[in-house]
């Protein structure tokens, strides 16, 4: 049984909780064991309105606040920023 289940919401979810055990990684670091984790919901800004929808600049003012990890976990990846 998995003791970890470690999520992020697509540009489709709306902002409710999540059940019991089920984590939302959107903008958090977490670890376990000696490997780390962040992520970041959403998706590219296709329309005007809408949750979890972020333009690349946006993104990339998240992603700079946010040290290395070993495991990224997003819905849709953004642009590399190195």
């Amino acid at each position: 049984m998995c003791k970890n289940i470690l999520v992020v919401r697509d540009n489709h979810d709306i902002p409710a909780s999540f059940s019991e055990g089920i984590e939302d990684m959107h903008f958090q670091i977490k670890c376990l064991n000696v490997i780390t984790f962040r992520g970041f919901a959403g998706s590219w800004k296709y329309k005007n309105k809408g949750p979890y929808l972020f333009s690349q600049d946006e993104v990339k003012t998240h992603m700079e606040k946010f040290p290395p990890v070993d495991i990224f976990i997003a819905h849709n990846p953004p642009q590399r920023l190195s």
